[in-house]
């Protein structure tokens, strides 16, 4: 699951910063027309990562718990912008400062 998981973020996923570089949240985009979201959703709840909601094509992960487990199974490793993108947002976080 770990690997497909990556294989997803590196095909559809986003990674979203704030203002002050700091990871706020992670997308996974999908066809509005299938029901590829369903799947999603439950391979997420395997992994024990809960989603925020679902905006337009976009599955939407937030909460510090989540991106510490993305963090763990090094999810965006196979994408080399978007990992860079994820570790540099993951350790602006204000919880993984003072941790």
């Amino acid at each position: 699951m770990n690997g497909f998981l990556r294989g997803l973020l590196a095909a559809e996923g986003s990674v979203y910063l704030n203002k002050h570089g700091s990871l706020v949240r992670i997308g996974i985009a999908f066809d509005p027309h299938s029901t590829e979201v369903e799947l999603y959703k439950i391979l997420l709840k395997n992994l024990g990562i809960g989603y925020h909601s679902i905006k337009r094509n976009e599955l939407i992960i937030q909460k510090y718990s989540n991106m510490i487990k993305l963090y763990k199974i090094n999810a965006f490793k196979l994408h080399a912008s978007r990992n860079e993108k994820f570790m540099d947002g993951f350790k602006n976080h204000r919880f993984f400062k003072y941790r």
